[in-house]
């Protein structure tokens, strides 16, 4: 067995992961005022405004505090995992930097300061939720999970949610960090009900705000869609075109949709339920032990 002298590609992501949080989190504290968009419905005043939904907002002027703010947060938690191996200062680097060469969290930022659509117009989008657990405890020591109207028992945690509020409709997308731009789940999959992520969450996201949060009953809550982003540097040598963000499922009229790695949806309601009944057609199809062969090479990579 190698002995690994440096972070996992799944330590690293879990620990960009981490800082994000803590980074956002300090914004929400910072930012926090009563313009709430949604307001928590839980009875403890502390723990309701810990949940409240409003959007957090970064500013390029302060790109400085940011930036300061992140390393500060990635030393804080790189201290607790420290390796005494000299080959861990490398991982360190990549993260922070090394004063000639940007580090993973100063790319990340960058990009989130410049993220914009391909057609120029503002992202209106903007986060306010983080690493959202969704499921309730059913019964004693068992997982948590939701439950679909279909039956299908999901449970998961959302990297994060962004609002967008126009009149009396808030539309809402499933956002989820990766660490580069290729191995995103394609459009076409998504389609074809082979690849159920975003679809499930963006359901799963819906049905726990509409159980945590006082929605008035003039006001609709919609699913926007999905967007991945990448945390690696991944600016095409080309063009120096980003590939920072990935947008799925956008349904057409939605002002983020121009030559996007976009999704068609004639009713994006619809489109969740069909994604929904066919997750729960191959758990059950799991459940019963029935597996079907395929010639699809992709449907599992170590078969």
């Amino acid at each position: 067995e190698e002995l690994e002298l440096s972070l996992s590609p799944l330590e690293l992501g879990n620990l960009i992961h981490r800082i994000l949080y803590l980074f956002y989190k300090e914004q929400r504290t910072i930012q926090y005022n009563q313009n709430v968009l949604l307001k928590s419905n839980n009875p403890d005043p502390q723990q309701a405004q810990a949940k409240d939904i409003f959007l957090v907002e970064l500013d390029k002027a302060h790109r400085s505090a940011y930036l300061e703010s992140l390393i500060c947060i990635a030393k804080t938690e790189i201290d607790q995992i420290k390796y005494s191996h000299p080959l861990f200062n490398l991982d360190l680097e990549a993260i922070i930097g090394d004063g000639t060469r940007k580090g993973l969290l100063e790319i990340w930022l960058d990009e989130e300061l410049n993220k914009k659509p391909s057609n120029k117009m503002a992202w209106n989008f903007q986060p306010a939720l983080f690493e959202i657990e969704f499921g309730e405890q059913h019964k004693a020591n068992s997982r948590k999970y939701i439950q679909f109207e279909n039956g299908l028992k999901v449970s998961g945690k959302i990297d994060r949610l962004e609002f967008y509020k126009s009149m009396n409709n808030i539309q809402f997308m499933v956002a989820d960090y990766k660490s580069n731009a290729a191995p995103h789940a394609s459009v076409s999959k998504i389609m074809q009900l082979k690849k159920f992520q975003i679809p499930i969450y963006l359901k799963a996201a819906q049905k726990y705000i509409e159980t945590n949060y006082n929605i008035p009953n003039n006001m609709q809550i919609e699913p926007a869609g999905g967007v991945y982003y990448s945390y690696k540097n991944s600016r095409k040598a080309k063009d120096n075109k980003s590939n920072y963000a990935k947008l799925v499922l956008i349904p057409e009229g939605n002002h983020l949709q121009d030559r996007w790695n976009s999704l068609y949806a004639d009713s994006m309601s619809d489109f969740l339920d069909q994604a929904s009944h066919a997750a729960y057609t191959i758990t059950k199809r799991i459940a019963d032990g029935s597996f079907e062969l395929t010639d699809d090479k992709a449907a599992c990579r170590y078969c």
